[in-house]
């Protein structure tokens, strides 16, 4: 059985998602060029949380789930999990780029991408994310392939950074480890938004903290 993670506070950052063209030009400051296969989810995590999510020590795993804000705002999550730390990606499926994301995830590729900028070194970390979609095309992705198909409502920047902030109380007093043997001792959500480019890697804001 999961284990709950009742946290007691949580860390929250935001994030963009970055199409693969934009992703190969974040690259293009690195002297050794990974290769942007696919959309990114684009964050600024510090650098001890980063290491988790890279190491081939640690047992991962990943989990998508959709969920809505109280508002009514449908949202895909993505929770990557390495040994006791979660990362939990809130994606706002509000936009074309957002849907065409999560429909590239489940009917074309076998992982998902992150481009993590690390706050105390301002390096640009690519993490590749074990797609939970993958091959699901008899499973819960049909479900939500017809619900991107819905028009979806047009919200403002305040009201849906209050909406997902909302959101992320639920999720926190929901959330479960991936991974059996592990209880939760960090989780980590990003709130992806699509308002503005990401700042080169180094420049980002630092994460904002707990929201208790």
């Amino acid at each position: 059985m999961n284990q709950k993670t009742s946290p007691q506070s949580a860390n929250v950052t935001f994030g963009t998602l970055l199409t693969r063209q934009e992703l190969q030009q974040e690259f293009n400051t690195l002297k050794q060029l990974p290769t942007a296969t696919s959309h990114a989810l684009y964050a600024t995590l510090p650098d001890a949380i980063v290491r988790h999510l890279e190491s081939a020590l640690l047992p991962h795993a990943a989990a998508l789930g959709i969920a809505r804000t109280p508002g009514g705002i449908i949202c895909a999550v993505l929770t990557n999990q390495a040994g006791p730390t979660q990362v939990r990606f809130i994606v706002p499926l509000l936009t074309d780029k957002a849907k065409f994301w999560l429909t590239e995830a489940a009917e074309e590729k076998h992982q998902m991408q992150c481009a993590v900028d690390i706050v105390e070194t301002h390096q640009l970390a690519l993490v590749q994310v074990i797609n939970p979609l993958a091959g699901d095309t008899q499973g819960q992705w049909p479900t939500v392939k017809a619900m991107l198909a819905k028009p979806m409502p047009t919200v403002d920047v305040a009201s849906q950074a209050q909406e997902l902030v909302s959101l992320v109380h639920i999720l926190a007093d929901e959330g479960e480890s991936l991974l059996p043997i592990f209880s939760i001792d960090a989780v980590w959500y990003v709130l992806v938004g699509e308002l503005q480019a990401p700042p080169g890697p180094g420049s980002a804001p630092n994460p904002s903290g707990l929201v208790h």
